[in-house]
C-alpha cells in the first residue's frame, strides 16, 4: 500500500512540474471605484486545467500618453488591488499577469481608465456650496400686485 501511495505522490509531483508557466487571464480587469488619484481593480481568478503550484498576480500599468508598461503591484494573492498615487486627470491602462515559481504568464487584455473625463472635484464642491448658501430672497420673482375688482382680488 505504501508503494502505491509513493507512486501516486510521485505522479502528482510530476504533474505539478509539467504545468510550467501559468496561462494568461482571458478577461480584462474591472475598474470598480475610481477617484481623482486612486482606483480599485478586480479580476477573475486564474482557473487551472490541472493541479499546479500556487499562483500570485502582478498588476502593470501604462500611461496612455507614453505606452510604457510598468509593474505597480506584485505578489498579490487576492483578485483585487487598490492602486493609489495616480496623477489626476491622466488616462491609464491596466493589465494583470499570473505568476508562479516557473515564471510569468502573458498579460491579460488591458482595461483603460479614462480619468481625463472625471469632473473637477473642487468645481463640484464649489457649485454645491453655492447652491446651499442661497437664501429664499435670491429666488424671489417680481410680479404685479393684484387688482381689486368688486369684492375679489384678481391677478393677471
Amino acid at each position: 500500500m505504501k508503494s502505491a501511495q509513493r507512486i501516486k505522490d510521485a505522479a502528482d509531483e510530476l504533474s505539478f512540474e509539467q504545468t510550467g508557466i501559468p496561462k494568461a487571464l482571458c478577461d480584462k480587469p474591472i475598474i470598480t471605484k475610481m477617484m481623482d488619484n486612486s482606483l480599485t481593480l478586480l479580476w477573475f481568478p486564474s482557473i487551472p486545467e490541472q493541479p499546479r503550484f500556487p499562483v500570485s498576480y502582478v498588476v502593470e500599468f501604462s500611461k496612455c500618453s507614453d505606452g510604457i508598461w510598468t509593474v505597480c503591484h506584485g505578489n498579490i494573492k487576492d483578485c483585487k488591488c487598490d492602486i493609489i498615487s495616480l496623477e489626476p486627470f491622466e488616462d491609464y491602462e491596466f493589465r494583470v499577469r499570473v505568476e508562479n515559481k516557473f515564471g510569468l504568464s502573458d498579460p491579460s487584455p488591458s482595461v483603460t481608465a479614462l480619468r481625463s473625463q472625471l469632473k473637477d472635484r473642487e468645481a463640484i464642491e464649489k457649485a454645491l456650496k453655492d447652491a446651499t448658501t442661497k437664501k429664499p430672497d435670491d429666488y424671489y420673482l417680481e410680479h404685479r400686485p393684484p387688482e381689486k375688482v368688486g369684492k375679489y382680488f384678481f391677478s393677471l
